[in-house]
């Protein structure tokens, strides 16, 4: 299980974001303490910005240095940063190419938006006990979007069963106060007892960062990049009457980037070909 904090790092490895670096030299308290001291004085100067590589996305402001003391005298939240508290040796990156905010949010855009697009999803197993009296079943979960398949072994089966089963394989919205998860499946059909024996349901659910497989996170990582790099043309073209970046040509990072989908692109054929294999497609008969 990975989380967005691992992922952030392996990202800014693969952009080669490695900027200069110290540590600190005592803890610091929450948003309330406007000081620190540093390891290396010698490396910070006043209308620097630095950020904790803490995984807390916390950055500081110089606004005066001691070198005396190594005191630095720092403005707290930053750049729209939560002020935390960090422990001593915490180590803190200068002006790092991409915050930690940011590759955040790149994270958070593949998984919200890009994966199920690309029909790479979760498989989730569950149980629904059959009923005697209705055909409506409450979703088992809020995050069911799809039931791939429905079936059903008693105890006197050798075999799953499916053929005589009839299922709705996307939910209806419904109220919250008539079916607990917001939606509601149709199955019908019973090879047991109704009331008693249990439909076994193959559900599809949207990934989230911690059910990611190693191949789903290298199709994360790849993406992310991709969106980092093109996310920074438009201050590049903007030019250095604007903060523009002139460092390197117009249009180079969008060409980057279309170097990392390309990456992500031979990954995802990859997993949707796993997934197919997990469970093929199956001809079903849908009642009109």
């Amino acid at each position: 299980m990975t989380t967005i904090a691992a992922q952030v790092k392996i990202i800014r490895r693969l952009l080669q974001d490695e900027p200069l670096t110290d540590v600190l030299a005592a803890s610091i308290a929450a948003s309330s303490t406007t000081t620190m001291t540093v390891t290396d004085v010698t490396k910070f100067a006043v209308g620097q910005w630095w950020e904790f590589d803490d995984d807390t996305g916390d950055k500081v402001l110089i606004t005066a240095v001691n070198t005396s003391t190594s005191v630095c005298t720092i403005r707290r939240s930053y750049r729209g940063s939560t002020g935390a508290a960090h422990s001593n040796a915490a180590v803190l990156a200068k002006q790092p190419r991409f915050e930690y905010d940011t590759v955040s949010q790149a994270i958070n855009t593949v998984l919200d938006s890009d994966l199920d697009g690309e029909n790479i999803y979760d498989l989730i197993e569950h149980q629904v006990t059959s009923s005697a009296t209705t055909d409506y079943y409450n979703a088992p979960a809020t995050a069911c979007e799809w039931f791939l398949d429905v079936y059903q072994k008693t105890a006197s089966m050798l075999s799953p069963r499916r053929g005589h089963l009839w299922f709705s394989p996307l939910p209806t919205n419904a109220d919250t106060a008539l079916y607990a998860n917001g939606k509601y499946f149709v199955i019908q059909g019973n090879y047991g007892v109704a009331g008693t024996d249990i439909y076994y349901v193959t559900c599809r659910h949207p990934l989230a960062i911690g059910t990611l497989t190693s191949g789903q996170e290298r199709i994360v990582q790849f993406l992310a990049c991709a969106y980092l790099l093109e996310w920074t043309e438009p201050k590049r073209l903007a030019g250095p009457n604007n903060q523009g970046d002139t460092t390197v040509k117009p249009g180079d990072a969008n060409r980057t980037a279309a170097y990392w989908r390309s990456l992500a692109e031979e990954q995802m054929s990859k997993e949707q070909q796993r997934l197919k294999n997990l469970f093929p497609p199956q001809r079903r008969f849908v009642r009109q």
